[in-house]
């Protein structure tokens, strides 16, 4: 029994990394589509260019929305939160 619950643990939390995951690629999804794709390329390598992969900004914010959704039960609407930070 204790068998199936390892099994059982091991494949919600495998669950849970891939829809973190998912989350934070939408959240560039959206960032493309409010940005466009050319400035949202332009910026998103100028930022890996300067900042480096972690802490790039756009990769911040994609990375704040998988924590927030990870760690608090309350809806975000991400279109609307990306708006108000990119704008």
């Amino acid at each position: 029994m204790s068998r199936f619950r390892i099994i059982a643990r091991g494949a919600y939390i495998y669950q849970l990394t891939w829809l973190y995951l998912h989350l934070h690629e939408l959240v560039h999804v959206c960032q493309w589509h409010i940005l466009g794709a050319e400035k949202f390329i332009t910026t998103y390598m100028e930022e890996l260019q300067k900042y480096g992969y972690e802490e790039a900004p756009l990769e911040q914010m994609a990375k704040a929305f998988e924590y927030n959704y990870a760690t608090h039960a309350d809806p975000i609407d991400v279109m609307d939160a990306l708006r108000d930070e990119l704008a």
